[in-house]
């Protein structure tokens, strides 16, 4: 039998990008380690399918089980010194571009085609005209769990609270001005369900009812944002890996929560190599209610290069 050391990535986050991210870091692990193959998992909702043989590793058991990337790497390389055989389980996220950068073609491969299938966007969705914005919605409410796009979460869901982080928020609605006044463009907000009336309100009433798009299926979203020329990111690992693994032509990026290296130094989503424009905002504490409507409508949004 050929050598091998098989990669065997296990879901550890709810999430479309959250996993995508995971498939990437096990990739990462796959080029490092010689002879080694990643039997990855399937995400449904954009059409990735498993490997054939996924399921039958995963009901192994691993000869080495690798959580944190960071604090796991060296154990691992020292554990698989002299080894040709081996099975490694991976909940790691690897979300550092020191993990990601090279993956991007890889995560491509395990679609059905290239670029997501999705139902057009209406006809004033153009390269010339338009930016499509994430207007991420869901868990950072705090009456709104975690949701698919598209799908309304059961009525019991929504009477429950949610831990709201501080920092994963909206954004002031000066983010999508700053954007518009320096590109020209207009913004079309591509708006997850799981949002208050209240919010899409502010929207529509500083940019026009036409300009809000609802979500659709999971696939359909990622379609959209993986098909924008120019798209401005939500504070959302959904549209980050949309965008890393679309042709973008521009991405604005929110230096807010998990795309702010100084709250988190172990994180790097810089997307290197690509036209990547940031900014940041006057400071604010995300309550994920109506508290924070002074904040979206008059925050300040500074570009940083």
């Amino acid at each position: 039998m050929e050598p091998k050391i098989r990669i065997v990535p296990i879901v550890a986050a709810p999430g479309t990008g959250n996993q995508l991210f995971q498939l990437a870091f096990a990739y990462y692990l796959s080029k490092s380690i010689p002879n080694s193959t990643v039997y990855h998992f399937s995400i449904p909702e954009i059409g990735i399918q498993a490997h054939p043989e996924y399921e039958s590793a995963k009901s192994l058991t691993p000869e080495f089980k690798l959580a944190l990337q960071d604090q796991g790497m060296a154990e691992l390389l020292n554990f698989l010194d002299g080894r040709s055989n081996a099975l490694i389980q991976t909940t790691a996220l690897g979300m550092n571009q020191k993990y990601f950068a090279e993956s991007r073609t890889y995560l491509q491969s395990l679609f059905p085609t290239n670029k997501v299938e999705h139902t057009p966007t209406n006809e004033l969705f153009d390269k010339g005209n338009h930016f499509l914005c994430h207007i991420r919605g869901s868990d950072i409410w705090e009456r709104y769990p975690m949701s698919i796009p598209g799908q309304r979460a059961p009525k019991g869901f929504l009477r429950r609270k949610n831990p709201i982080h501080p920092n994963y928020s909206a954004l002031p609605l000066s983010y999508y001005e700053e954007i518009q006044e320096s590109s020209g463009k207009m913004p079309i907000f591509l708006c997850e369900r799981a949002n208050p009336t209240w919010y899409l309100n502010l929207i529509a009433e500083r940019f026009g009812k036409e300009s809000i798009m609802l979500s659709g299926t999971v696939k359909e979203d990622f379609g959209k944002l993986q098909s924008a020329h120019e798209i401005a990111l939500g504070i959302s690992s959904f549209s980050w890996m949309a965008s890393f693994l679309g042709n973008a032509e521009v991405i604005h990026l929110p230096i807010r929560g998990l795309f702010d290296s100084s709250l988190r130094n172990d994180l790097d989503l810089s997307m290197p190599g690509r036209n990547v424009l940031s900014y940041r905002f006057t400071p604010h504490e995300w309550s994920g209610n109506k508290k924070d409507r002074s904040w979206i409508e008059g925050g300040l949004t500074i570009r940083q290069n």
